[in-house]
C-alpha cells in the first residue's frame, strides 16, 4: 500500500501530469454531455423498427446481468487499474472520453425504434382508438 501511494505522490507532483489528467477529466464531462444530447436526438428522432434475420431466429436468453453486473465489474476493475498504475490515469481516462463521443456520434447516425418501442405506441394507439 506504501508503495501505491508513493508512486501517486511521485505522479501527482509533475504538473504535466495533473494538467493531462485534467484535459482527461474535462473530455470526459464533454463526452458526457454530447453523449447525452445525441440520446436525446435520437429519441426524439426515432425512425421506424427493423427486424433482424439472425436475431428472429434464435432462442432469447436473459443476459442482464452482463449488461448490469459485468458493467460494474468493468469500472471496478478499470478503476483498480488506475488506482495501482498512476501513470496510466491520462491516456485511460482520455480513451474513454474518446470511446464515449465516437459512440455518441453513431448513436445519431443510427436512430432506430426498438420493436419493444414500437409495440407499446401500437397498443396504447389501438387502445385510445
Amino acid at each position: 500500500m506504501r508503495r501505491i501511494i508513493e508512486k501517486h505522490k511521485l505522479h501527482w507532483s509533475k504538473k504535466s501530469f495533473t494538467w493531462s489528467t485534467a484535459l482527461g477529466f474535462t473530455l470526459l464531462a464533454l463526452s458526457l454531455f454530447v453523449n447525452y444530447f445525441a440520446n436525446i436526438y435520437t429519441t426524439s428522432r426515432a425512425s421506424n423498427a427493423v427486424t433482424d434475420i439472425i436475431l428472429d431466429n434464435i432462442p432469447v436468453y436473459n443476459v442482464n446481468f452482463i449488461f448490469l453486473d459485468g458493467f460494474a465489474i468493468f469500472w471496478a476493475f478499470v478503476i483498480f487499474l488506475m488506482v495501482l498504475y498512476p501513470q496510466k490515469m491520462p491516456f485511460t481516462v482520455k480513451s474513454i472520453a474518446a470511446f464515449i463521443l465516437i459512440r455518441s456520434i453513431f448513436i445519431s447516425l443510427t436512430h432506430l425504434v426498438t420493436v419493444q418501442h414500437l409495440f407499446f405506441d401500437i397498443y396504447f394507439f389501438a387502445e385510445l382508438c
